[in-house]
């Protein structure tokens, strides 16, 4: 299995999601804009998220606790 591809589609896909959002916030709420902050932010939680799950499947114990996997 390639999993840095499999990660590296998860990345593109929420950074996608996250910079949608911001674009698409001027069109749903009032007073809200799409900003360069919020576009960073958005990236850098997509990148602890992939980050946080690549480590977590290292740690079967871990996630067997998560999850609750018997």
């Amino acid at each position: 299995r390639n999993y840095k591809t499999s990660y590296l589609i998860a990345l593109i896909f929420t950074l996608f999601i996250g910079i949608g959002m911001e674009f698409l916030q001027p069109l749903i709420s009032r007073g809200r804009s799409a900003e360069i902050a919020d576009g960073i932010a958005d990236g850098i939680g997509a990148i602890s998220g992939v980050i946080a799950y690549q480590l977590l499947i290292r740690n079967k114990k871990l996630e067997k606790i998560i999850f609750k996997i018997g």
